[in-house]
């Protein structure tokens, strides 16, 4: 792992979207990466449902509101779940598509920032 890939956030970026900053209560600033959605929700879902259904992925406790909009993403592209669209899901396949599909695929860690 090379310095600074550990650590980074990740934003959508967008035209309704507030700037984003990668500074910290802390103090501690991380690198900000933007990102910017080329296919709808479930299609971006789609390789990170594959590491899940293959074991490499695996949520660490329960988050009920994520199971379920994962659950409500229909193969034929829609969102059949709760709410009007699927926020929490979405951020979940940005994040593995960076740490596992992404380049250097890195090994996922927990950190605290405090």
């Amino acid at each position: 792992m090379g310095a600074g890939k550990e650590n980074k956030l990740l934003a959508a970026r967008g035209a309704r979207e507030p700037g984003v900053s990668g500074r910290h209560g802390n103090g501690r600033s991380l690198p900000v990466k933007l990102v910017h959605a080329s296919h709808g929700k479930s299609a971006r879902a789609e390789p990170v449902a594959a590491l899940f259904e293959s074991g490499r992925a695996k949520l660490a406790g329960r988050f009920p509101e994520l199971e379920d909009e994962l659950a409500g993403l229909t193969i034929a592209g829609g969102y059949e779940g709760p709410g009007r669209s699927p926020d929490r899901a979405d951020a979940m396949v940005w994040a593995l598509t960076e740490l596992m599909l992404g380049p250097g695929k890195l090994a996922p860690s927990v950190r605290s920032l405090a």
